[in-house]
């Protein structure tokens, strides 16, 4: 493929890469930052993280039983979000025992706020109930979920710029 701005152009698989580096800007993106995200919950779980450090039981703990003791709310099987949350969960040792499986974001949003149980979400799916307090993010900087994404488009769309920049930035970053 040929980009008037750019010039040639090859999309191998569902992710465009750039034949040659000249031109493109170079542009930082943030994914996440866990200093900040800890600076805001600290207080709140600074005696959880006392507990384990103290026990050194850092898979198997109480803290572990305890959140084995939840409901989980999730998706059906084929979330990609429930996939990467049990993948983590079960590198930290964690078994979900009980689970209330719902078919949408909502309906596992609107569980949730009823008290049904806990889940793992997209941040952005529940901004708004966050920042209206009807749901809080109890994030745990030990877990670490990291979800594969493609970039993709119509097999004879032309990639504009942009396109081709943002795709650039991903491969550095991965």
């Amino acid at each position: 493929m040929w980009n008037e701005e750019i010039g040639p152009c090859e999309i191998p698989g569902s992710i465009p890469s750039v034949s040659h580096r000249a031109r493109l800007p170079a542009v930082q993106v943030p994914l996440l930052d866990l200093k900040a995200q800890y600076a805001t919950i600290r207080e709140e779980i600074r005696p959880a993280l006392d507990r384990v450090l103290e026990s050194q039981r850092f898979i198997l703990g109480p803290e572990g039983e305890a959140l084995e003791k939840e409901t989980f709310v999730l998706r059906d099987v084929a979330s990609g979000t429930r996939t990467v949350a049990e993948a983590e969960l079960k590198t930290r040792g964690i078994t979900i025992r009980r689970l209330l499986e719902l078919r949408s974001v909502e309906a596992i949003k609107q569980a949730v706020a009823e008290g049904l149980g806990i889940s793992f979400i997209s941040r952005y799916a529940v901004a708004l109930e966050v920042r209206h307090k009807v749901l809080a993010v109890a994030a745990d900087p030990r877990l670490r979920f990291r979800r594969p994404l493609v970039m993709i488009s119509r097999k004879d769309a032309r990639i504009s710029p942009a396109a081709l920049a943002f795709a650039a930035t991903l491969q550095k970053l991965t």
